[in-house]
């Protein structure tokens, strides 16, 4: 038992610990206030920072059998999985519950695939690990929360897929932005703020099209006063989401003069 603790501390280097429930308040909405209080004191996790770059991910689920999963505190990443040479990335951020060492299972799988993960902005995460579950295991209402984590990321995985299937790029990518919004925007009185800083290609490959073609789209949009690029990389969507009707049947712009700086 020891050499496989010893393992696992080397797969996962160990860092100060996280109130996780401090840094991740959401987790206890709806929970009764005395038990907020008792499990914010006992439920603590290590924390990991991860930079920016290629992320090997942890791999092997021999060694984080007893771990409930990575709760990603600060950051972006992406998710990539990659079936002969096709690509199918997703976004991963603050407040998604991570379980990379199941990935193994694509090895074997009949259609086998590799996932490769990316930080896309600084990182950091909390280690679920077996101190963190005996902690929170005495509160029901904490562990319906963290499972609906997953359940919800799986519905977030669902959209995307369903965004594939819109013809128009700048519908696509409109339609992506308010639900990255949805997931991590704040409300401003001059509109949505959507602080997630990707490149023309990133969103190229989160929404299957072409770099060239994301760069005429975002003009177009922008020119129609959908959305503005904040000065630090973010957008900010104006008025209210759109209405698919109008959004789909407008006519497309041609693409000519298309930009080449990917911003």
């Amino acid at each position: 038992m020891r050499a496989a603790e010893d393992s696992v501390v080397r797969a996962l280097p160990r860092r100060p610990l996280a109130h996780v429930f401090d840094e991740d308040p959401d987790l206890l909405i709806g929970v009764p206030e005395a038990e907020a209080r008792a499990v914010r004191q006992a439920a603590v996790a290590p924390a990991i920072a991860l930079a920016t770059g290629p992320w090997h991910a942890p791999d092997e689920p021999r060694l984080f059998a007893d771990h409930l999963g990575l709760l990603v505190l600060s950051g972006l990443l992406t998710r990539t999985v990659m079936i002969e040479g096709m690509e199918s990335p997703e976004l991963v951020g603050v407040g998604d519950l991570l379980r990379p060492w199941d990935d193994h299972e694509g090895e074997v799988a009949s259609v086998p695939f590799t996932t490769r993960w990316m930080v896309l902005s600084e990182a950091r995460i909390a280690v679920l690990d077996l101190r963190f579950c005996r902690a929170i295991c005495r509160f029901p209402s904490v562990v319906n929360a963290l499972v609906s984590r997953t359940v919800q990321r799986t519905r977030w995985m669902s959209i995307d897929m369903a965004l594939a299937h819109v013809h128009r790029v700048d519908a696509r990518l409109l339609l992506l932005l308010w639900h990255l919004a949805d997931r991590w925007g704040r409300v401003r009185r001059d509109g949505v703020e959507v602080p997630i800083h990707l490149t023309h290609s990133q969103l190229a490959k989160l929404i299957g099209a072409q770099r060239p073609s994301v760069t005429v789209a975002l003009r177009d949009l922008a020119r129609l006063g959908h959305l503005v690029r904040e000065p630090d990389g973010g957008w900010l969507l104006t008025g209210m989401p759109p209405e698919l009707p109008e959004l789909m049947n407008r006519r497309a712009t041609p693409h000519r003069n298309l930009a080449r700086a990917d911003g």
